[in-house]
């Protein structure tokens, strides 16, 4: 019969786990809101994205890696209408944003288009705030600096 053990090093991970997030959170996930600032922006963002567009915004779709990492939802990335536009961006997820809940889910922009090859140069923009809703990252650097990032 084989011997199971855990090791003080997988005990001690587990331990910061827990201490960050709840059972109920990593199991159930978590639902955030915008703020009214950031719900006005993402209405005007949705209902002429093109104006958006000419001023370097992009969009995309939420995609399935594996079975652990998946989410639905559209993602736009744009210059920081909310503050300084000139020097920095945000990462906004939409209202309808689901994504399979975890322990430790982080945010990234990813030079690779393909994803599941591996992510490329990345940019980590942290936790991820919620498993459910919409959601906004500051990104330190100007939307034409992004350029290369999928």
């Amino acid at each position: 019969m084989p011997k199971f053990s855990l090791s003080p090093q997988f005990l001690k991970e587990v331990w910061k786990i827990f201490r960050r997030r709840p059972l109920k959170e990593i199991i159930f996930g978590t639902t955030v809101q915008f703020t009214q600032r950031e719900k006005e922006l993402i209405k005007k963002i949705e209902g002429d994205f093109l104006s958006f567009r000419s001023k370097g915004a992009r969009r995309g779709e939420l995609i399935k890696i594996s079975l652990p990492h998946q989410g639905k939802g559209r993602v736009y990335l744009l210059p920081n209408f909310l503050g300084n536009s000139i020097k920095e961006s945000l990462l906004i997820f939409s209202y309808d944003t689901k994504i399979v809940p975890g322990p430790d889910l982080y945010v990234y922009l990813s030079t690779k288009e393909n994803v599941r090859e591996g992510l490329g140069d990345i940019i980590n923009l942290g936790l991820l705030k919620g498993s459910k809703g919409g959601q906004t990252y500051l990104i330190p650097q100007p939307i034409k600096e992004l350029k290369r990032y999928k």
